[in-house]
């Protein structure tokens, strides 16, 4: 999107000042790479060909990479998810795993996540479950082949792995509910010998909004751009924890929860799977949360699909499993000529700044279309303004 110059005839800032709190703490510095607004599901309910126990979503420049139970695949990202998606057609490439002898000892991959070394140089980190010891794999996310792994001594699962900015790996342990462990990779021993080296270099605990410790076990996670902001999705398809389940969003200086999902649709950060276990029938069960990814896909390039947070749903059922991918922003939509039901959406904006501005949420982004809004505002919260399409003028 095209931003603009916002002139601003009446504007009245009260920006907070980041101050410190007790001695030997900080407050956490909101940035705008908070993706709480939910702006729609695709592909919904699909049984696509890559749907069958879906568990991971990452991807690279132009390509998405989905991690089935004992599968990958890798589909350009001009591709429509929800349309029929086959492997070796329009430069899809999948592979059941379970021909790789080197790893034959597992069977579960859960959330994936890409690391780009350098301009020329990506790997697609796996996590596997399954064997005598979880392990961490590399994969060659150009043609999917499998490169190394490494085993987790200390752990007994690893549900996810995520690397942040500077190439740490990230993973956790059911047997330590709410503890991530950080590992270094030798990133050019991978590319350079094809070996993977593993070293644990720390652990932290992840905390709720009072710090208290926060007992989750990621289905999936990973970093913001900056590294600043931890995403994580928590559950499974027999219960619903209201405090820990769905989305949560961890401040990497305080280790805090600074955002939640909700079911409450009302709410911009929307995220919901159909819960309560399983069904007489043996093997159909409920819906439960995935894997997630961060990728601006408001180019256009996705068809259907913009934001920049998308996580998945998995619908269990006996034959043919379903998968939901769910859309989110930063940005908060105001149209004055809109006429319609408000919600801050793309397509349902709010008619006034005053309405996006009560909204909003330290980090976001209010996207502005051009013309007057003769209002008198006050802001409190950390946001940007975006004028769009025009000069955008604010105040009486």
């Amino acid at each position: 999107m095209k931003t603009t110059k916002i002139s601003v005839l009446v504007l009245v800032l009260a920006l907070l000042a980041t101050s410190s709190g007790a001695a030997g703490t900080q407050e956490p510095q909101p940035s705008y790479e908070s993706y709480f607004n939910y702006i729609g599901t695709r592909p919904t309910e699909a049984e696509t060909n890559y749907a069958g126990n879906v568990q991971g979503l990452a991807h690279d420049r132009d390509n998405w990479f989905i991690s089935q139970e004992w599968g990958l695949w890798k589909i350009p990202v001009g591709l429509d998810l929800a349309g029929s998606i086959e492997c070796g057609v329009s430069g899809v490439i999948c592979g059941n795993l379970g021909s790789i002898s080197e790893i034959s000892a597992y069977n579960h991959v859960g959330g994936i996540d890409h690391y780009q070394s350098d301009e020329s140089t990506g790997f697609l980190l796996l996590p596997l479950e399954g064997g005598p010891k979880p392990a961490i794999a590399a994969f060659n996310p150009v043609n999917l082949h499998y490169m190394a792994h490494a085993e987790l001594l200390q752990h007994s699962s690893a549900s996810w792995v995520a690397v942040d900015p500077d190439g740490l790996v990230y993973t956790s342990s059911n047997d330590a509910p709410g503890w991530v462990y950080i590992y270094n990779l030798d990133w050019d021993g991978l590319a350079q010998n094809g070996t993977l080296s593993l070293q644990k270099v720390g652990q932290f605990q992840l905390f709720d909004e009072s710090g208290v410790l926060l007992g989750v076990g990621p289905q999936g996670g990973v970093f913001s751009e900056s590294g600043d902001l931890l995403y994580i999705n928590n559950g499974y398809y027999d219960d619903y924890n209201s405090h820990k389940d769905g989305i949560s969003v961890f401040d990497m200086q305080t280790k805090r929860r600074i955002a939640h999902s909700t079911v409450d649709s009302t709410q911009p950060f929307w995220y919901y799977y159909d819960w309560g276990g399983c069904d007489d029938d043996p093997g159909i069960c409920n819906e439960e949360p995935e894997g997630l990814t961060i990728w601006d896909l408001d180019d256009g390039r996705a068809p259907g699909i913009s934001g920049q947070l998308h996580v998945l749903v998995l619908d269990n059922d006996l034959y043919d499993d379903d998968v939901y991918i769910r859309h989110y922003t930063n940005k908060i939509y105001v149209d004055s000529a809109y006429s319609g039901e408000e919600r801050g959406k793309p397509t349902q904006p709010f008619n006034t700044v005053g309405e996006a501005n009560a909204m909003a949420w330290d980090g976001a982004l209010i996207s502005i279309k051009a013309g007057s809004y003769p209002e008198s505002l006050t802001f409190s919260k950390r946001v940007g303004l975006l004028a769009e399409g025009g000069t955008v003028y604010i105040g009486n």
